[in-house]
C-alpha cells in the first residue's frame, strides 16, 4: 500500500559523531554473573568427557599392561575417579550447578590429583602423577573458562599434590619431572590470564556501547521529533526513537531496512543529496525535506503477555499496573521476546535482533543481561514471565507456572 504525503516539512540539523565512551565499569558484568552461560556449560561437559576418558583408558592400560595384580585400594581409587567425574557430568544439568559450577569443577579435579598422588603412591611409579597433573592443568586452562583465580588455585593444589609426592611416592623424582610439571603450570597459568583479558576486554567494550546508547536514548527522549540511527555502509536503521513510530511504521518495519526501501522521502532527489552531505562531510545542517506517512491502520503501540504491559511509544514497562525500571537495552531485549511470546528465541536471534551482532562474542553477555530482566520482571510475582528452555534459547509465555 503505497504511503501517503505528510503535510508537514522536516528540518535536518544532524551530524554524524562518535560519541564519547563514559567511564568503565570497575568490574564487567561477565566478573560480576555467576551463572555459566551455554557456551561456558559446553566446554565444561567436554572438560568432563576427556578426563573421564583419560580416566577410562588409563584404568584398562593398567589392567592390560600392568606386571602386577590391581589391589582392592587401585580398584577402589580408579572407580572412585570415574564415578565423581560421572556425578559431576549429571550435575551440569540441575540448578546447582548454575550457581556453584567453578566450586563443581574445581571439587573435581582435586579429587583427581590426590587420587593420582594415591596412585603414584600405591604402585611406586611417579611418572602416573605427573602425566595426570600435566594434562589436568593444560586441559583446564584450555578448555574451562573459569578464570585466573581458579586456575591458580588448581595449580596450589598440584604443587602441594607433588610436594606431598615427595614423601610418601618411593624412589627419586627425576629432575626432569619437575621441569615438566613446572613448565605445565607455568603454560596454564599464562593461557588462563590471556582468555580472561580476551573475555574482561569484549565484555568491556560491550558495556562501553551499552553507556554510549544510553547517552543516545536520553536525546531519544528528550527530542520530540523524529529520530533515526543508519549505517553509513547501507543506509539501514539500527535504531528510532518512538516519535518515528507515529509515522505509521512499526519498529520491526524499520530495523534493518532503509529509507529507500521504506520509501520515507518524497523527494528521491531530496534523499540523494542528503545521504551525499552526510557521507562528504559527516553532518547535514538546515535542510528541509518531505517525508511520507504509511497509509492504513496506524502500528501497534502496545504489547501485553499476561499482566505485562509494554509501552513502545513511552518505552514504558508495566507488571500489573507496577512501573519496571529497565534500560534501553532491556526493554529492547524484552520488548524483542514479547513480540515473540510463546516463541524459543534462540541466543543467535537475540544477538541479529537486540545488538545487530552477525557473531557470537563468546561472552555471557546474553545470560547477564536475561538475568537482570529476570530480576526486574519476575521478581515479586507468583508467576514467571521469562523462561529458559534448555540447550534452546529463552521464551516469554504466561502459562501460570511459578
Amino acid at each position: 500500500m503505497s504511503p501517503d504525503l505528510n503535510s508537514s516539512k522536516h528540518q535536518f540539523r544532524s551530524r554524524v559523531e562518535s560519541p564519547v565512551n563514559e567511564s568503565a565499569p570497575h568490574a564487567p558484568a561477565a566478573e560480576q554473573s555467576r551463572e555459566p552461560d551455554m557456551r561456558t556449560t559446553r566446554l565444561v561437559r567436554i572438560g568432563l568427557l576427556v578426563m573421564l576418558a583419560y580416566q577410562m583408558a588409563h584404568l584398562l592400560f593398567t589392567v592390560a599392561f600392568a606386571r602386577r595384580d590391581l589391589t582392592t585400594g587401585l580398584w577402589t581409587l580408579h572407580f572412585f575417579n570415574i564415578a565423581s567425574t560421572v556425578v559431576v557430568m549429571s550435575l551440569t544439568w540441575s540448578d546447582w550447578y548454575q550457581r556453584r559450577w567453578r566450586e563443581l569443577v574445581f571439587a573435581d579435579c582435586a579429587a583427581m590429583v590426590l587420587s593420582a598422588v594415591a596412585v603414584s603412591a600405591m604402585t611406586a611409579e611417579s611418572s602416573q602423577f605427573f602425566i595426570a597433573t600435566v594434562l589436568l592443568q593444560l586441559g583446564t586452562a584450555a578448555l574451562i573458562p573459569w578464570g585466573l583465580r581458579w586456575q591458580a588455585a588448581l595449580s596450589a593444589v598440584c604443587a602441594f599434590a607433588a610436594l606431598l609426592g615427595v614423601v610418601v611416592i618411593p624412589g627419586e623424582i627425576s629432575v626432569f619431572r619437575w621441569l615438566e610439571f613446572g613448565t605445565a603450570v607455568g603454560l596454564s597459568l599464562f593461557v588462563a590470564a590471556l582468555a580472561e583479558r580476551y573475555r574482561i576486554e569484549i565484555q568491556l567494550r560491550f558495556e562501553a556501547l551499552e553507556g554510549n546508547e544510553r547517552r543516545l536514548w536520553k536525546i531519544f527522549e528528550e527530542n520530540p521529533d523524529a529520530v533515526t540511527v543508519a549505517r553509513l555502509s547501507d543506509g539501514r536503521y539500527v535504531n528510532v526513537s518512538a516519535q518515528f513510530l507515529q509515522s505509521g511504521y512499526t519498529r520491526e518495519d524499520a530495523l534493518k531496512s532503509s529509507d529507500a526501501e521504506l520509501h520515507l522521502w518524497a523527494d528521491e532527489r531530496e534523499r540523494e543529496e542528503y545521504w551525499r552531505q552526510v557521507r562528504g562531510q559527516g553532518y547535514v545542517r538546515n535542510m528541509e525535506a518531505l517525508l511520507r506517512r504509511k497509509s492504513g491502520p496506524q502500528a501497534t503501540t502496545t504489547l501485553k503477555v499476561g499482566d505485562l504491559e509494554l509501552d513502545l511509544l513511552g518505552r514504558r514497562a508495566r507488571r500489573a499496573g507496577r512501573e519496571i525500571d529497565l534500560t534501553s537495552k532491556e526493554f529492547t531485549l524484552l520488548e524483542f521476546l514479547v513480540r515473540r511470546a510463546g516463541q524459543v528465541v534462540t541466543r543467535t536471534m537475540l544477538l541479529e535482533g537486540v545488538w545487530d551482532l552477525q557473531f557470537d562474542p563468546q561472552t555471557n553477555l546474553i545470560d547477564v543481561h536475561i538475568s537482570r530482566l529476570r530480576q526486574a520482571v519476575d521478581r515479586g510475582f507468583d508467576r514467571a514471565l521469562i523462561h529458559t528452555v534448555r540447550g534452546a534459547g529463552y521464551v516469554v509465555r504466561d502459562d501460570g507456572t511459578s
